[in-house]
């Protein structure tokens, strides 16, 4: 990621707390902005630097998003996204199984799923 994207990348977290600011009952907003502080990461993992704060900051969005929204089927995905990273491999199957239920015509979810059950030995 150039530093150029790293920009952007923060200007993108930005916006989602604008919005969230602006209506904070709605999930999508938590969820974007879960994705814009992932992207953030994105540039600093390039460094192997990892920001445990952000990665905190992105979980507390997913969960609020679940919270509004308990049928965002893609914000179980990314959610368990952050539990596999955390090597929490129970929670992120729990929640990729959830994403599956909830849009089962989804193939990301369903691969995601298959891929973490192959690595588990299931």
């Amino acid at each position: 990621m150039t530093e150029e994207e790293r920009e952007e990348a923060l200007a993108l977290v930005s916006v989602a707390f604008d919005c969230i600011n602006k209506n904070p009952n709605i999930a999508e907003n938590y969820y974007n902005l879960g994705l814009a502080i992932n992207n953030y990461n994105d540039f600093y993992n390039e460094y192997n630097i990892q920001v445990e704060e952000n990665d905190q900051m992105a979980m507390d969005a997913y969960n609020y998003a679940i919270k509004l929204d308990p049928n965002l089927a893609k914000a179980y995905l990314k959610r368990g996204y952050m539990y596999f990273k955390k090597k929490e491999y129970n929670l992120c199957k729990a929640d990729w199984e959830k994403a599956v239920a909830l849009d089962p015509r989804n193939i990301e979810y369903k691969k995601q799923l298959e891929q973490l059950k192959t690595a588990l030995n299931e």
